[in-house]
């Protein structure tokens, strides 16, 4: 490879990266559970956790793609952002109804009790800290709850390691295991997990131990609806801890797709975005296709702009530019060379004379 094809490779990889660097910030995002976040509280493993269970992951921007959906399926509803609204909420009951499953957790009580309520699901979110200062993975922020029922959905779930979480209401006819009409609790906290309610880190007086429900499921219609009390146990970082990436597999191993809730969370990464709508717009698809034909055949007949074409004309752009006749013999390149870079040695500049007459000579 000639020396002189540097400039023109540098640029070529400027132009690269430069663009790799665009594709990869419009196509990723730092959002929390986002699917395309892989930090800690990401979402990129809860997709492969959901394929290795034989669900294919796709991506909910709007509550009309519930209805659209092939049984059997799951959805997750993730720590959603914005309420649902009633219409919006028919829509999901409308894919459990049909034999859906669908997964709603969150971090507070709002948004979520209100979604529960319009399924018609009794179980809510307490909203109020949970802690364990004997039962944890780092600290009682972090509890793992270790009393598990015999449901088929926990069978193979030793623990539940929460971050932060909460607990879930549920009504008190429930029986701990149960199967009949009504929610089944399936994960318990241990015996000495508290509630801080005032948030001092510290077991009250007004305080009390107990074991508390942290995950049930209730059927609705021919479907069910499984609340976990703390969505950050489906993070990249929590789903590493025990028994979480066990319970997605169990939510996910009998459903063909497994739906990724987006629709009232932070808007998706612009490049997702656009991909998505590509890929449920055929036409559009046909149009690109065609614009790329065109574009990859005008390249192959048109020289290949704003790169220059010969050493000649990086040495000498400004004579290179201004006629297209312009042309030096050996002596007169040698001169210019030597005026424009006085400390080249002779034999530096003589290479670079016989290197500019030589491109010269095989253009012609």
């Amino acid at each position: 490879m000639e020396w002189t094809d540097y400039p023109r490779i540098a640029l070529v990889v400027l132009l690269v990266l430069t663009n790799v660097g665009l594709f990869v910030g419009m196509s990723s995002s730092d959002t929390a559970y986002g699917p395309h976040n892989a930090k800690w509280d990401g979402g990129t493993v809860l997709r492969d956790e959901m394929q290795a269970a034989g669900a294919s992951p796709t991506i909910a921007r709007s509550p009309d793609e519930y209805v659209e959906v092939d049984q059997p399926a799951v959805g997750f509803v993730l720590a959603p952002t914005s309420s649902y609204s009633a219409q919006d909420s028919a829509r999901v009951r409308q894919f459990v109804s049909r034999g859906g499953t669908l997964v709603v957790a969150g971090e507070g009580r709002n948004t979520t009790n209100q979604l529960l309520s319009n399924l018609g699901v009794e179980t809510r979110f307490n909203g109020s800290a949970l802690r364990d200062d004997q039962n944890n993975y780092r600290n009682a922020s972090l509890p793992r709850a270790t009393n598990v029922s015999d449901h088929p959905l926990v069978s193979d779930v030793d623990a539940l390691t929460l971050n932060k979480g909460t607990v879930l209401d549920v009504p008190e006819r429930e029986t701990f295991g149960d199967t009949s009409d009504g929610p089944t609790v399936l994960v318990r906290t241990s015996p000495v997990a508290y509630l801080d309610r005032n948030q001092n880190q510290t077991l009250d007086d007004d305080e009390r131990i107990d074991s508390y429900p942290v995950a049930a499921v209730e059927a609705v219609g021919q479907g069910r609806v499984v609340v976990v009390s703390d969505a950050s146990i489906f993070t990249n970082a929590m789903l590493e801890q025990e028994g979480n990436a066990a319970f997605v597999g169990a939510l996910s191993e009998n459903a063909t797709t497994a739906m990724i809730d987006y629709s009232h969370r932070p808007p998706l990464p612009p490049m997702t975005y656009a991909l998505l709508t590509i890929r449920d717009l055929p036409a559009v698809q046909v149009v690109l296709s065609l614009l790329v034909l065109g574009l990859v055949a005008l390249w192959a007949k048109l020289p290949v702009i704003g790169l220059p074409e010969t050493l000649e004309s990086v040495v000498f752009p400004k004579q290179a530019r201004s006629s297209t006749g312009f042309h030096l013999d050996e002596r007169d390149v040698t001169a210019v060379l030597e005026e424009r870079h006085p400390d080249w040695d002779p034999d530096r500049i003589e290479r670079v004379s016989q290197s500019i007459i030589r491109q010269r000579r095989d253009q012609d």
